[in-house]
């Protein structure tokens, strides 16, 4: 994405989706095609950023997200013959939810933000994460894992779509490694798509 983005029409909403596993564990999906896929649903302005899923959008502001989301899973499901998975929230939201992040991106960790559209399931995944750390399975000597739930206002908006996050900080080289990033491997927390906070920035 490199044009600026085109203004958002009148009576529109402007939302972000993240595919989770997207050109990752040999599944490629190239970004142009995606981008068809989407518009085909009638989604206007639709924009790809980076390779891993990230699509920008514009739907009528009355049209519920949780329509939009189901049409763009069971579309792109079908286009690229595999089980999809995204997130749907405002473009201010994304924003937000980088801001949220209260650890420096740096040289021995970066930020990540885990964005869930089932309710609870990453206070399980935290539980199980945390069990783990404390039984031995945790980051290697030296790295500093952590996780919390972004504050109670920003919170309750995410509520308010459908939606739950965690922010995480995870040591440089070690996002599919710690114990966070085991558990949040499992299919049973599918429902859930990690991004980095830099990745959500070049979106917002």
């Amino acid at each position: 994405m490199s044009a600026a983005p085109p203004p958002v029409a009148p009576r529109d909403v402007r939302l972000v989706a993240l595919l989770r596993g997207v050109n990752v564990g040999g599944r490629t999906i190239p970004m142009a095609e995606l981008r068809a896929v989407v518009a085909a649903s009638g989604a206007r302005a639709v924009r790809t950023v980076l390779a891993s899923g990230n699509i920008l959008l514009d739907v009528a502001e009355d049209t519920p997200r949780a329509e939009v989301r189901a049409d763009l899973e069971s579309r792109i499901s079908e286009a690229f013959g595999y089980d999809a998975h995204l997130a749907l929230l405002p473009l201010d939201l994304t924003a937000a939810l980088a801001d949220a992040v209260p650890w420096p991106d740096d040289e021995s960790a970066h930020g990540y933000v885990v964005v869930s559209t089932s309710t609870g399931l990453l206070a399980e995944a935290a539980a199980e994460a945390a069990a783990a750390t404390e039984a031995g399975g945790g980051p290697s000597e030296g790295a500093v894992e952590a996780w919390q739930t972004p504050p109670a206002p920003l919170a309750g908006r995410l509520a308010d779509e459908g939606l739950d996050a965690l922010v995480w900080r995870c040591p440089r080289g070690s996002s599919l490694t710690t114990s966070l990033a085991k558990v949040l491997a499992r299919s049973r927390y599918r429902a859930a798509t990690t991004r980095n906070v830099r990745t959500l920035r070049r979106l917002a």
